[in-house]
């Protein structure tokens, strides 16, 4: 078994020694971290936040909050058969491709493995790391969303919509494990 079994949820947070004022927030499911994690290792390749938890400006596919909300109510009424599950099920086997065995404990995940977790993403903590102001991070952050979304014909870039394409372990904090 690659993919392990969600356990009863867990917080983290950043060290003291690492503090953070300015960050963002992403909503993933358990079952995207574990494929990631066999896929990429460690770091995530790309994650895409809001520097607001409700970014109600936003559609409700970029909203952290409604994400949760309803991959959470999802979860919690068993709806294998839910749009949103349905969708991220198909994003993971493609994530998955060329590992048979993965995209096989992808395809027969249970709902409960699509439990959603709230990542607090420390901005100030990315900008350390690569010797930028948090500006800097945040503009390049904006630019990726702008060149990702133009890629994908039909999409339109939301107010409060940032994709960072090389997130680290210790850059980002579980908040809410539901």
């Amino acid at each position: 078994m690659l993919i392990a079994a969600p356990r009863s949820p867990e917080v983290d947070f950043f060290s003291p020694t690492r503090r953070t004022t300015r960050f963002g927030y992403t909503c993933q499911s358990h079952l995207a971290l574990e494929v990631y994690r066999h896929v990429f290792g460690a770091g995530l390749p790309w994650v895409w936040f809001a520097t607001r938890f409700n970014a109600s400006g936003n559609v409700e596919s970029s909203n952290p909050a409604r994400i949760y909300l309803d991959l959470s109510t999802a979860v919690g009424d068993g709806d294998v058969g839910s749009k949103l599950v349905r969708g991220y099920r198909a994003s993971l086997l493609a994530t998955a491709y060329g590992n048979a065995l993965l995209a096989d404990e992808v395809s027969r995940a249970a709902i409960e493995y699509f439990r959603p977790r709230i990542w607090l993403i420390g901005a100030e903590v990315i900008a350390s790391r690569k010797g930028v102001s948090v500006d800097t991070v945040l503009a390049e952050c904006r630019g990726n969303a702008a060149a990702g979304v133009a890629s994908n014909p039909g999409q339109v870039l939301q107010p409060d919509e940032y994709l960072l394409k090389d997130l680290q372990a210790g850059e980002y904090a579980v908040i809410v494990d539901g």
